[in-house]
């Protein structure tokens, strides 16, 4: 039997996320050992550029195109999804560890009644079905899981855990058509703020390196600076 995997594309400001074509790259190498296709979807507004990226990374689009879908509301999306998986049953549905996949997930899980593997950083095939690597306690322990028997099954993907997909596909793409009431969705954007960004985005960074409470005081930074210097690193800290 074919197994199908779908991935929900995460953008922003009028741009794909990295995690969007991280969750493509490994679901087409997924499917290369189940036998079906990956199949982008894709919200948004005004987003027809976005959808010719994607058919270059997947076999398969659906996007929906409407002023509704402009700003993020896991209601609407949660509409989507739920409409699009009747009669449709995906192995593998991989939505982003994002503030908008930790809202949409777990309630789109419960509606759906699929279950669900959060913070996954490891996917692979095995006996015929999935197994999903997840971590705990910081990074500490990790956990691997078998997906059960379900038709399909509900994983959130974390950012940088896989290679971005190579754009060599031409994609069948299907828009879908605007819902006449999204607005009737129980909740409704206000704004969208942006985080405090440091100098360096160490998410891009080759080389790190990273103090800890070891350091102690702000004046011995400096032999980690010329350490940092000497390999063209950045610093880096830990949560504390």
């Amino acid at each position: 039997m074919r197994k199908d995997i779908w991935v929900l594309a995460e953008h922003r400001n009028g741009r794909l996320r990295d995690v969007s074509l991280e969750m493509l790259g490994r679901a087409n190498e997924l499917v290369r050992e189940t036998g079906g296709r990956t199949c982008s979807i894709l919200l948004g507004k005004d987003i027809d550029e976005l959808a010719t990226i994607l058919a270059r990374h997947s076999d398969d689009v659906v996007y929906g195109n409407d002023p509704g879908f402009e700003q993020f509301n896991s209601a609407h999306y949660q509409r989507l999804m739920l409409d699009r998986l009747r009669g449709h049953e995906p192995a593998l549905v991989m939505i982003a560890q994002s503030a908008q996949g930790a809202d949409l997930a777990p309630s789109l899980a419960v509606a759906a009644k699929l279950p669900l593997i959060t913070d996954v950083v490891a996917l692979n095939c095995m006996d015929g079905g999935f197994r999903a690597t997840r971590q705990f306690y910081q990074g500490k322990v990790s956990g691997d899981f078998a997906l059960g028997n379900a038709a399909t099954h509900l994983v959130t993907v974390r950012e940088g855990c896989f290679a971005a997909a190579t754009p060599n596909k031409q994609a069948d793409v299907e828009k879908i058509p605007a819902f006449a009431d999204l607005d009737d969705a129980g909740k409704r954007f206000l704004e969208f703020i942006e985080p405090e960004i440091g100098e360096v985005d160490i998410t891009k960074s080759s080389v790190l390196v990273a103090v800890g409470r070891g350091i102690k005081e702000e004046k011995n930074l400096r032999i980690i600076e010329d350490l940092a210097a000497a390999l063209n690193a950045d610093v880096c800290g830990s949560r504390a």
